[in-house]
C-alpha cells in the first residue's frame, strides 16, 4: 500500500482498538488529514495494555521487534491514565543497579560524542567519568535551556548524531511523531525505533540503558561537569 493508504489503515486500526473497549477518545482531538503529524498521540488508542498494536506493524519491516519494545512501554505505564505514558509503579532496583544503568547510559553518550565528532567539549567532560548521585529530591524544572548544565550538550549531540544515521527502509519510519509523543522523549523514541537503525553504527543499543532507567522511574541528568544526578520518581 502507498503512504496515504498506510496512514488510513493505521487510523482504522487505532479507532477499532478504542471502540473495542467502548472508550471515548474524543479528548485526543484527532483531526485526520492523512499526514504523519496526525500520528501524534497515536499509541494512546491502544492503552492501557497495548492490545491490537501488533496489527499496526503486521508486515512492516522491523515491526515485530518494535512491537516487543512497545509492549514493555505499555506494561510499565498501565496504571497511568494521563495523556502521556508515565511510569507510576517503577521496577525495583538497588542503588548499585541504578548506578550501573546510569554509567552504561553515559558511556553510550560519550561513545556517541566521539563518533559524532562535533562537540569536543562534551568528549572532554568524559575524560574523567562524573560522580553519580542517586536522589529522591524533586527534579528541577528544565524547560528553559541552561548553558551551565552539561545535559543540554548531551541532548543536542545525541539528537544531531541520531539525525545522521541511515535507517533501513520501513513504513515504521513514518511513526516518528507517534513514538516521540508517547512521553515527549527522543531517547525513548530512539529506543523504540532502534531496530531500524542498528546497522548504521557500531554502537550497540545506545538507548537501552536509558529505557531501563525510565522503567525504574529514574531520570539521570548531567547537572554539573563532574556530577550526574539520578532523580527517582513514582510509587516505591
Amino acid at each position: 500500500m502507498n503512504k496515504l493508504e498506510r496512514l488510513a489503515y493505521w487510523k482504522k486500526i487505532a479507532l477499532d482498538a478504542a471502540r473495542s473497549r467502548s472508550e471515548d477518545v474524543s479528548d485526543l482531538n484527532w483531526e485526520w488529514k492523512n499526514e504523519e503529524d496526525d500520528l501524534f498521540y497515536y499509541f494512546n488508542f491502544f492503552r492501557p495494555d497495548g492490545a491490537g498494536v501488533d496489527k499496526v506493524f503486521a508486515g512492516v519491516v522491523g515491526g515485530e521487534e518494535i512491537v516487543e519494545r512497545l509492549r514493555l512501554v505499555y506494561q510499565s505505564t498501565k496504571e497511568n491514565q494521563g495523556l502521556y505514558f508515565i511510569v507510576r509503579r517503577p521496577l525495583r532496583a538497588t542503588r548499585k543497579r541504578l548506578i550501573e544503568l546510569t554509567t552504561q547510559h553515559y558511556e553510550n553518550v560519550a561513545q556517541i560524542a566521539r563518533e559524532h565528532g562535533q562537540c569536543e567539549e562534551l568528549v572532554t567532560l568524559f575524560d574523567k567519568f562524573p560522580q553519580i548521585d542517586i536522589t529522591t529530591e524533586p527534579e528541577p524544572d528544565r524547560r528553559q535551556p541552561d548553558p551551565n548544565c552539561p545535559e543540554d550538550l548531551v541532548y543536542g549531540v545525541v539528537g544531531d548524531w541520531f539525525s545522521t544515521l541511515q535507517p533501513i527502509q520501513s513504513d515504521a519510519l513514518s511513526m516518528e511523531e507517534a513514538f516521540y509523543s508517547i512521553a515527549c522523549d527522543y531517547n525513548l523514541a530512539g529506543y523504540l525505533m532502534w531496530p531500524l537503525y542498528r546497522n548504521s553504527t557500531k554502537i550497540e543499543e545506545p538507548f537501552a540503558p536509558y529505557f531501563e532507567l525510565w522503567r525504574h522511574g529514574a531520570h539521570a541528568i548531567f547537572t554539573e561537569p563532574d556530577l550526574i544526578k539520578v532523580y527517582l520518581a513514582g510509587d516505591r
